[in-house]
Order: C-alpha cells, then sequence, then structure tokens
C-alpha cells in the first residue's frame, strides 16, 4: 500500500511530463508533429491503467512491470524531444493543463488547484520549481523511474500479502509477512534515497490536497473510481501520523525521513500481522499466544522508536484522544468513546506509573516510562509463559503434569539466562522480573493450586494434587496473574518487593477500582448497573470465600488472585455456559434483561439446571457428587436457599436474569472453596470442629454485625448461623451449647443457607 501510493505519485509526475508536451502551448502556430495517443510511440500508454490494476491486486507479471515503466520512460524521452513550451526547455502548469485537455482528456480535465498540487509533488520528488518542470527534471524522473521499476519488481511477489489480497489468511504466516515488509523497507528507502523529499518542504497537507484533488480527477474512471473510498480514511491516516511523527513533523535530511518511513512500515507489519493472524482466530493455541506476546512487544517498541517520542519524550493526550474517535467511528466498538479515553487514563497514570492519587489533569500523554512499564509487564509475562511452552511437550499431549511435576521443573528452570534476554539493558527491572517469578513459584506450590481447566473453568477439588494441568489451564492461569499483578501495581500498597511477601490491596482499593472501570464495566455488560458499586462487597466476599480468605479489611495477593480467577471464570465465563444451556433448553423468553440476553423461565431454569448440573459444574466434581445424591425434596429445598441467596428485587417474579445466573455460579464456587479448604478429613461435610476451623474468617464480620469483642462468643456465633441458619441472640447461644454436639455435620445445603443469611449485610456494602 505504502509502495503503491509512492509509485502513483511517481507516475503523476509522469503525466506532468507528458502534459507539458505539444505544439500549441504558447498559442504560437505549431511547427512540430501533433501528438496523440494514436502516435505509434505512445500506443504502449493505453495498457498503463490495466497494467496498474493488475499489479495493484497481486496479479501482474514482471514482464508488465518492465512494459510498463518502459512505456513510460520511451514516451517521456519522446516528448521532450519532439515538443517545446512558450519558454525554453521548461513547462508551465498552465500549459500542462491546455495540453491534457486537447489530447488525453475528453471528459476530465486537471483543475487549476490539482494542477498546482501536482507540481509541489513534481518538486518534492524532483526539486525545482513549482511553476514548471524542465527537461532536466524530466530526464531526471526517468531515471527514478528506472528505479523505481527495478523495487516495483522486487516488490512484486509480495503484492498479494501487502494489499491484504491474500484469500486464505490461515496460509500467511510470520515469515511471509517479514519477508514482504523487509522488500517493501528496502524498496521505499532506496526509491527514497533517488528522490528530493528529503530535502523538500512538503507536508502532510499538502499531500492530502493532492489525494482529494487525484479523487476528483478520476472519479469517472472505472479502474479508479475506489480511490474515491479511499478519500475517507485519510482523517485516520493523519491521526496515525500525529501520533508516530507529531502534529508538525518537520523532518529534515534523509535520515529524519528513512526513520519516519521505517516506523511506518513497522506499523504496518503489524497491521498485516494482526489482520493475518489474529483477525477471526478465536482458539489461540500455543504458537498464536507466543505470537501474540511478541507482536505485543514489537507495538510497544514501535512506539518507543517513533519519531514523535525521540524527539519529545512523549504522545500527547489530544493525539491519543484524536485518534480514538477517529477509529469510535469507522468501527462498532462495544465501548462508548468516552470510556475509553478514561480507562487508557486510568492505564497510564494508575497502572504504568503506580501513582493511584495521581492529578489526571497533570497527564501530559504516553510517556517512555510508560512504554518501559508496559514492555517489563508484557517481559513478565513472558517469562511465565516461556516455563510453561517449555514443559515436556509429549507429556503435556498426554495429559500434563501434576503440580509436582510441575514444580520439579520450574526449579530447574533456566530462567536467568531468559531473564536476561528479555530485559538485557535494564538490571532494576531484571530486579522486578525475578520477583515476579518469585511469585509464579507461590502460587504454584499452594495446597490448592489455581487451577483453571482446558475450556477456562476454575477447577475446585480437593484432590487438585493429583490432577493434571496442560498448557491451556496453566496459560488461562498466567492471565490470570498477569491481571491481578496489574490490579496491584495501580491499587495496592506495599508492592516494591514480591507481591506474596506483603503487598496488599487497603480496604476501598476495590470500591476504587469499580468507580475507574465503572463505565465501560456497564457497557461491556460485566458490571450490574442497578447494583451500584460492589467493591466493598467484593472485598467480603474474597476474604470470606477465597482459599486464603482471612476475614480482614484488606486482600493480600493471594487472596485477591482467587477472587480475579473467580470474577473471569466463573461470573463471566461459566455463567454464559450456563445461559446458552438454557437457551438450548428452550427456556428463553422473548424479552431481555438489562445485560441484553434473555430472561429464563424459573420452572425451566429449575428443572434444567438438576438435569443437566453435571455438565454446567463438571469443575466443581465434590458438589456434582452431592447434587446427585439428593433426593426430590431435598432438591427442592437447596433450590430454595439458592434461589434465596441469588435473589434480586429488581427482577420479575417467576423469571431469572443474568445478574442471577451470575450470582448462583459465583455462590457455587465460594461453597465449594470452604469445602476444600475445611473439609480436613474429606467427609464431604463440616464436622462442628471444622466449622469451628472456619470461624476466624468470619469472626470480623459477627463483630461488626453483633457488636460483641469476646472471640468465644463470636465463634460459637458463627456455629450457631451454619447449623440453624440465623444470627444468634444470647439467648440462642446458651441453647445452642446444649445441642451443638449431637447435631449432625453441616452439609453443603447449610453452607448454602449462610449465604442467604449473610446476604443482606453483604449488600450493605454497596456503596
Amino acid at each position: 500500500m505504502l509502495f503503491n501510493k509512492l509509485l502513483k505519485a511517481l507516475l503523476s509526475a509522469s503525466i506532468i511530463a507528458l502534459a507539458g508536451c505539444g505544439a500549441f502551448l504558447d498559442g504560437k502556430k505549431a511547427e512540430p508533429e501533433v501528438l496523440e495517443l494514436s502516435n505509434e510511440k505512445l500506443k504502449c500508454l493505453q495498457a498503463l491503467p490495466k497494467q496498474l490494476k493488475n499489479y495493484s491486486v497481486g496479479e501482474g507479471t514482471n514482464e508488465e512491470v518492465r512494459q510498463s515503466f518502459d512505456c513510460m520512460n520511451i514516451s517521456l524521452k519522446y516528448f521532450t524531444e519532439r515538443t517545446y513550451g512558450s519558454k525554453k526547455d521548461v513547462y508551465s502548469t498552465e500549459e500542462m493543463r491546455r495540453f491534457f485537455g486537447k489530447y488525453f482528456l475528453k471528459e476530465n480535465n486537471v483543475s487549476p488547484e490539482f494542477g498546482a498540487e501536482l507540481m509541489k509533488i513534481k518538486r518534492a520528488l524532483l526539486g525545482g520549481s513549482d511553476q514548471h518542470v524542465s527537461k532536466d527534471e524530466i530526464h531526471k524522473l526517468m531515471e527514478i523511474l528506472g528505479v523505481v521499476k527495478d523495487e516495483a519488481i522486487a516488490v512484486n511477489p509480495h503484492v498479494k500479502i501487502l494489499l491484504l489480497n491474500q484469500k486464505n489468511k490461515a496460509e500467511v504466516e510470520l515469515e511471509a509477512i517479514a519477508s514482504a515488509t523487509t522488500q517493501l523497507r528496502q524498496s521505499l528507502l532506496r526509491i527514497l534515497q533517488q528522490t528530493q523529499i528529503s530535502n523538500s518542504n512538503y507536508t502532510f497537507e499538502d499531500a492530502k490536497k493532492a489525494f482529494a484533488g487525484f479523487a476528483d480527477f478520476i472519479n469517472g474512471g472505472i479502474e479508479f473510481a475506489p480511490y474515491t473510498r479511499y478519500g475517507q480514511w485519510v482523517p485516520l491516516i493523519e491521526a496515525v501520523k500525529n501520533i508516530l511523527m507529531g502534529r508538525q513533523a518537520d523532518m529534515t535530511g534523509l535520515a529524519q525521513w528513512s526513520d519516519a518511513l521505517s516506523t511506518l512500515v513497522d506499523l504496518y507489519e503489524l497491521a498485516l500481522k494482526y489482520h493475518y493472524r489474529f483477525s477471526g482466530f478465536t482458539d489461540l493455541d500455543q504458537s498464536k499466544v507466543r505470537e501474540l506476546g511478541q507482536l505485543s512487544q514489537q507495538v510497544v517498541r514501535v512506539l518507543n522508536q517513533s519519531p514523535q517520542m525521540k524527539k519529545q519524550g512523549y504522545i500527547p493526550v489530544e493525539d491519543l484522544d484524536v485518534l480514538l474517535q477517529e477509529i469510535s467511528t469507522r468501527w462498532t466498538l462495544p465501548v462508548s468513546l468516552n470510556s475509553l479515553k478514561k480507562v487508557y487514563r486510568v492505564v497510564l497514570l494508575k497502572i504504568l506509573e503506580s501513582n493511584p492519587t495521581g492529578d489526571y489533569l497533570s497527564l501530559r500523554g504516553l510517556e517512555r516510562r510508560h512504554l518501559r512499564s508496559l514492555y517489563r509487564e508484557f517481559s513478565i509475562w513472558r517469562l511465565q509463559q516461556s516455563f510453561i511452552d517449555t514443559l515436556p511437550s509429549r507429556r503435556m499431549a498426554e495429559g500434563g503434569l501434576t503440580q509436582k511435576e510441575i514444580l520439579e521443573q520450574y526449579k530447574s528452570f533456566d530462567r536467568t539466562d531468559k531473564i536476561a534476554s528479555i530485559m538485557a539493558s535494564d538490571p532494576f527491572d531484571q530486579d522486578v522480573i525475578k520477583l515476579s517469578w518469585k511469585d509464579f513459584g507461590v502460587v504454584l506450590a499452594q495446597p490448592q493450586a489455581l487451577f483453571l481447566s482446558n475450556d477456562s473453568k476454575l477447577q475446585i477439588d480437593s484432590n487438585l494434587a493429583g490432577q493434571r494441568q496442560t498448557w491451556k489451564s496453566l496459560s488461562y492461569m498466567n492471565l490470570m496473574r498477569s491481571l491481578t499483578r496489574l490490579l496491584f501495581l495501580g491499587y495496592g500498597d506495599k508492592t516494591k518487593g514480591a507481591l506474596t511477601d506483603s503487598a496488599v490491596l487497603p480496604e476501598g482499593a476495590l470500591t476504587d477500582w469499580y468507580a475507574d472501570f465503572y463505565e465501560m464495566g456497564i457497557e461491556l455488560k460485566a458490571f450490574d448497573p442497578r447494583s451500584g458499586n460492589p467493591g466493598g462487597r467484593s472485598t467480603m466476599e474474597a476474604n470470606f470465600f477465597t482459599f486464603k480468605g482471612n476475614g480482614d479489611t484488606q486482600l493480600d495477593y493471594l487472596e485477591t488472585l482467587h477472587f480475579v480467577s473467580t470474577l473471569f471464570t466463573a461470573g463471566l465465563s461459566s455463567s454464559g455456559t450456563l445461559s446458552k444451556g438454557m437457551m438450548q433448553a428452550k427456556c428463553g423468553l422473548a424479552q431481555n434483561d438489562p445485560f441484553g440476553q434473555p430472561y429464563f423461565e424459573e420452572k425451566c431454569f429449575k428443572a434444567e439446571l438438576r438435569r443437566n448440573f453435571a455438565n454446567y459444574f463438571g469443575n466443581l466434581p465434590g458438589l456434582v457428587a452431592y447434587v446427585a445424591g439428593l433426593s426430590d425434596a431435598d432438591w427442592e429445598l437447596y433450590y430454595s436457599y439458592l434461589a434465596k441467596a441469588v435473589e434480586l428485587d429488581f427482577v420479575p417474579e417467576g423469571l431469572v436474569e443474568t445478574g442471577n445466573i451470575r450470582t448462583l455460579v459465583t455462590i457455587m464456587h465460594y461453597v465449594e472453596n470452604l469445602f476444600v479448604v475445611y473439609d480436613l478429613d474429606k467427609s464431604q461435610s463440616l464436622s462442628l470442629k471444622e466449622v469451628y476451623g472456619a470461624a476466624p474468617r468470619f469472626t470480623p464480620f459477627f463483630q461488626k454485625v453483633t457488636g460483641h469483642t469476646n472471640k468465644t462468643i463470636l465463634e460459637e456465633g458463627f456455629a450457631f448461623l451454619v447449623f440453624k441458619g440465623k444470627i444468634p441472640t444470647i439467648v440462642d447461644l446458651g441453647h445452642f451449647q446444649l445441642v451443638k454436639h449431637r447435631l449432625p455435620d453441616a452439609k453443603r445445603m447449610e453452607i448454602l443457607r449462610l449465604f442467604g443469611t449473610l446476604k443482606d449485610q453483604l449488600n450493605s456494602q454497596k456503596k
């Protein structure tokens, strides 16, 4: 595409030269021969439009390219030898326009405005004046066209890839894209060296005017009609130019022009990689994830090496906003422009600067330090992913590795050389990566390891140690780890060392996070617009129900990691699977809920849930076995507790909506978390002793609710809540002491009932 544009500019200059030939240019009687397209010397020009079209879609042959450029050079030579203008050896703009109209253009002619722009292009390419073209300049153009011919032939095998005309995108490998852009870069740089552009003052505004004039000029021609549509992309191209080059590019000298051209080719290579390797793909395998990581880091490098970043050290907010605006006007995005603007400011200031109290008004734009932080985070993800990629492929293909085997591989992994190769130039960044590698090891070594299945579900099982993890499950885990790390960088305290040592999300951090991402979350249908800010409630849930929850007012790294994993895999992914199943069971109604999904008829929902419970919750094997053993009466009671826990005041009676389903799936995971942690004898029930073991998580909650500070009263109050289903009075606690040792163990039924009791208190934490 870039090559085509430069080629068209050169062809325009050729047309100028042709237009400058003729016998009647100065209004005097002609003495030389009259020249028309019927002349034998000029017949070859008639084939140019078709040849150009063939080339532009990757169907032109090398011989056609040679014929085209040879024809132009022969014609140029012929005209310079046989024609003259009003002044010796030069042709004015007006003379060219008159000749064009008389001999070549019977319907469309070059307007005075377009003629002036063409002369600017001539001056940029060949030097000299923008008022006329000389015969010496035409000879120089002939030399340039010889170079362009050679480079056009060199680029020709790659045109289909470069112009996105490859029909089967899956067949385009990275090597082919790299080969195409390498040749494009070499060819454009060689052509650039032959022109005078680097010494000219030609601007993007000049190019816009020329393009508009060219579109008007060729609008009547069938071969070139698409170029009118291309004009609609000029504002987006200008926005990208402003990002990379600045609003006032002011490039001087061949080195700066070469640098700018190389940056544009780098950007074009990224676009080609995305188009051929990722657009339309949904199932990312190991090679695709590796490519995606490389592509992400390449984006950072291109921005870091862009002329504007080199010149002033940042890309202004104003230019970023304009680019987003242009993108939003051309593509249907799932979020609004205002959301995009707000979120990227949050990411720059809070996450990449680790500045939770920063002033958004002071944000200049995307700075080098932001790119450095972003590159470091990509490198951390890449190191962990490299470890996952190097695990024995045969074993992974046969079913994966156990936790013990993965830990053995972790200890023997040569991370030192890998870290040095990723961040070789900065010892500080290397230290940060080493600390993150330590965090990774702590996560892998947990008794209840973070285990995501191949279909991205959170596996919760008391026998996880013997289960095997595959490449996909470990890669999903690495993604959750990355998201958790970014959350800590933006909203955490004590994040300078290893995050597993002492870093925390203080009370109110999740509330701030929800506030910053609230608008986008609503538009993505991830947040419930009727629930307000759930940050306080989410903190309580993470402290109560994750594997490492301890009931205090802040979240450590492991608590947050499990909460984030539950939020994405259960609240969004697994709930989506459940909704699709309900649609297939024909439980859906015509009316949509606030999330844009159908309401479900509750009776049908309830029946389908029990009928296919094992399919929906196969990642929770203990729960599946328990539900399978329930009698009809027990199922009715179980479902009544479940309905109570997921009940939303704003959902019509008899209906189930997306908000209910997300809460239901999340609660199922929370119940299993408690059983895996506290069912020490694996009896699939909680004894009184095991309930007391869980009490420390919940005593801060009881202290807030009851006002009691006595540890014994708080622990007994929690036990009473589990076995009796309500918050006790002092009288209740007294009676409980007489009967507690005769009570049957608590099953999942009783733990589920606990959620209904806690619900009002959890909801009271919303702000």
